[in-house]
């Protein structure tokens, strides 16, 4: 979760109503869930209520079971991000597919009473593996993008720019004081002149909070930089309300550029940053190429400035670091720098600076004990070893990223996936591997459209068996070590139920049914194990699972639960696998005075042997 802002400002003509749909809506009927949606253009706010009401009392009071904070942006990583919300539920959990995770995630949260914040939402397709859990869990979504909501059944909450009267009490806390009346007038005029959007007033009152500029200065230079954007795109900018924010922006540059000459260059280099990441000293030094210090001190310098957001601490190995996240409409106007340089021959453009982001990672890497130095030699800095198939995707570097698939470690393992394994990383192995593939099935289709007598076949076969592999390391754990570890509190059972569900032979899920079932019963689970035994496909082991749970049951629902049973092993055709789901069940129906009945289903079957 982002640290909440020094200058916050509570927007009631939204909030209450937000707080109202979290706390006190219930679903209209059973398995539906409940979204709420704050939206709204960039810049407006919408993150920064989200932070507001993740960290109110009475939100926090409710949701018991946690509140988890899950950005998005325009390229999410989807796997890597459930990968991050299941490990703080299951830390043993392998992502093999969305689907199969978006599956263990629904029974992690079947039970809870927990929030999820999605963050910055641009379409609905990366949010739907999100939107799982039990009729506890809610969800709150902020988007750009009102169709997003709409297409989610959100309850959406519209949010518009601040009213002049809140511009100034923003400005007020960004000041840490009280306007006095000739103050607060001229606040209005420069709070009119950047459009009243919050990110824009939030980088003006840096500049006269550090003494920079005066009001008035401050707000003839805006109109003149507003004008100028006009000029400069025939007025287009004003209609998409970004040209008070771009003005405000430029001008905090030029301020900075003229304390130190490198400011607006070093900024661009955040243009070549994926959205929403956590930027830390580490990284910067490598793409700034500098010491760790100097990078620490300028992240500071764009901080105080309020070009960078705070972002929660990290430790990377035995140190603790500062980290600072970037508004995606920053990191909008970093890239047009970037560009813009690069168009006047004065820097690189976004292609060569991922060639040299990627060089400047290389001359980092540890020589690894019995093999050349390669990118699973990576340093952990916070950032890389998650995004460098996205900076070799963007610098058209697929031969690097295939032949890092191939790496082998001196034992004859996968090196890259041993360096993301140690790292917690699974998920976003299994997204290289994935993005990976998919880049050489383009390339593939290219060829054939040529004509060209190019095969991919073979890495596409060597992709499937690298999916295949870490579907197998989830689904083959042993049913004795998973009934152990719930048996010993080490797992919950709902966490062993999850395991179960992927299980891929029937007859073997059955049986861990079976044997867990006493502590499913026990857990007040009964409703998910009956589920989970109701989806076996095959006859004769659904019919043995839950016959399997009914010992465990009483009352109406045993009755009922061990006729369902019968039903189904009196509906399987193989008289042997009928008379095998009968010998389970018998005991049961005895127990419960239905002797006669499965004996006048076992006199029924026409072969002699499994008659008897």
């Amino acid at each position: 979760m982002p640290p909440l802002m020094d200058t916050l400002l509570n927007r009631p003509e939204v909030m209450g109503g937000v707080l109202n749909c979290l706390l006190n809506s219930a679903p209209s009927k059973p398995g539906v869930l409940l979204a709420s949606a704050i939206q709204g253009q960039g810049g407006i706010g919408k993150t920064v209520l989200a932070q507001i009401l993740a960290h109110d009392t009475a939100i926090r009071t409710h949701f018991l079971d946690g509140i988890y904070w899950i950005p998005f942006g325009q390229e999410p990583t989807v796997l890597a991000l459930l990968g991050d919300l299941i490990l703080a539920f299951d830390p043993t959990f392998k992502i093999s597919t969305a689907q199969a995770a978006s599956a263990h995630l629904q029974v992690l949260l079947s039970d809870k009473t927990a929030l999820l914040i999605l963050d910055d939402a641009w379409e609905k397709e990366p949010l739907q593996p999100f939107l799982v859990g039990g009729e506890a869990c809610r969800f709150l979504i902020t988007t750009r993008r009102h169709y997003v909501a709409e297409d989610v059944n959100a309850s959406i909450f519209p949010l518009d720019v601040m009213t002049p009267e809140q511009s100034v009490e923003l400005f007020e806390s960004c000041m840490k004081k009280n306007l006095v009346a000739d103050e607060r007038n001229q606040a209005l005029q420069l709070a009119k002149a950047v459009g009243y959007l919050p990110l824009a007033l939030n980088l003006a009152a840096a500049r006269i909070h550090g003494g920079t500029t005066t009001w008035a200065v401050l707000t003839s230079a805006l109109r003149q930089e507003v004008a100028r954007l006009e000029a400069l795109d025939g007025g287009r900018r004003l209609l998409s309300d970004q040209a008070g924010l771009e003005a405000s922006l430029l001008l905090s540059l030029r301020s900075l550029q003229s304390k130190y000459a490198r400011a607006q260059e070093l900024f661009s280099w955040f243009g070549v940053l994926p959205e929403d990441v956590v930027i830390t000293p580490p990284m910067m030094a490598t793409l700034w190429n500098m010491e760790e210090t100097d990078a620490a001190d300028h992240l500071e310098l764009f901080w105080k400035e309020a070009l960078l957001l705070s972002a929660s601490s990290m430790l990377i190995g035995d140190e603790t670091y500062p980290c600072y996240r970037l508004h995606d409409l920053m990191h909008h106007m970093a890239r047009r720098l970037l560009e813009a340089n690069a168009s006047q021959g004065l820097g690189l453009s976004r292609k060569q600076a991922h060639h040299l982001v990627l060089e400047r990672y290389q001359k980092g890497c540890l020589k690894q004990p019995g093999r050349k130095p390669g990118w699973a030699g990576l340093k952990e800095d916070g950032y890389i070893h998650e995004r460098l198939f996205w900076h070799l995707e963007k610098a058209g570097a697929l031969e690097q990223m295939v032949s890092l698939l191939q790496e082998e470690t001196p034992n004859g393992q996968n090196a890259w996936y041993e360096a993301r394994e140690r790292l917690g990383q699974t998920a976003g192995y299994v997204q290289d591997v994935l993005q990976t593939w998919e880049l050489v099935r383009v390339q593939s289709r290219q060829y054939h459209q040529r004509r060209e007598p190019i095969s991919t076949l073979g890495l596409e076969l060597r992709f499937v068996l690298m999916l295949t592999s870490l579907n197998s390391l989830a689904a083959n754990i042993p049913v004795v070590l998973i009934t152990s570890l719930v048996h010993y509190g080490l797992w919950k059972p709902m966490v062993g139920l999850a395991y179960i569900r992927r299980i891929p032979d029937p007859q073997r899920r059955s049986e861990a049914l079976v044997a867990l079932a006493p502590s499913l019963v026990a857990a007040g689970k009964t409703d998910k194990a009956l589920t989970v035994a109701r989806a076996i496909e095959n006859a004769s082991s659904r019919a043995r699972a839950l016959a399997g749970i009914v010992p465990h049951l009483a009352g109406e629902e045993r009755t009922q639960v061990l006729s369902e049973a019968l039903s189904v092993a009196r509906a399987i055709e193989d008289a042997y696998f009928r008379a095998q789901a009968l010998t389970d069940i018998a005991s049961s129906l005895a127990a419960t005075g239905k002797t006669d009945e499965a004996l006048t289903v076992a006199r029924a079957i026409e072969d002699a042997s499994s008659r008897a």
